[in-house]
This record gives C-alpha cells, structure tokens and sequence, in this order.
C-alpha cells in the first residue's frame, strides 16, 4: 500500500458559549499518511441549486484513538469520517469520508 496524503486529525468537542449555549469546537490532534482514494462524486439538485457530493476512502495504519466523531483535513478540505473499518486484524483501517464545508 502505497500512502499518498498526509491528513490532520481534528478531535470534536463541545463547550457552552456565555450563555449556555452549546457551541461546537475542533482541535488540531495529530497528523497521519495514508492512501486516499475516490470512490464516489455526484451532483445533486437541491431546492436552492445544486450539491455537489464526493465521497472518498482513506487507508492508513490502525488507531485506536481515531472515531466517528473525528474529521480529516487534506490540504484545505475538510471530510466527516462516515465509517471506519478494522483490517488486517487491526494492521490497518479504511475511513470512509465525505467533503463537508468545515463548520
């Protein structure tokens, strides 16, 4: 397996703003390599235009402190972790991702 991207991990977490309300955070955690690799795009046509989707699949060494939770950063885009997956009795893993806009 060849690695092709290196991605930062940002770690999810939730504070209260002054007023008690709920306000989402991100931290910068740690940087990885791994093999990045498309697996799906599309446009869709929503209410007030179209939405473009992209879908990708990134395989990097197992760890056990990267969740759901967690997102990647790729050179500027930001990608939601859809799903992990263990392989190769926890050698590897394979994080489905999907672009977001960074909020």
């Amino acid at each position: 397996m060849k690695f092709n991207a290196l991605a930062l991990i940002q770690v999810y977490s939730e504070t209260t703003d002054g007023y008690g309300q709920p306000v989402k955070a991100w931290a910068d955690s740690s940087s990885i390599w791994g093999q990045l690799t498309p697996t799906q795009g599309g446009e869709k046509r929503e209410k007030y235009g179209v939405e473009r989707s992209e879908s990708l699949t990134f395989r990097t060494y197992y760890r056990s402190d990267l969740t759901a939770k967690d997102r990647l950063k790729i050179g500027t885009q930001i990608y939601e972790i859809d799903n992990l997956m263990q392989e190769s009795n926890r050698v590897f893993m394979a994080l489905t991702l999907k672009a977001t806009d960074g909020r």
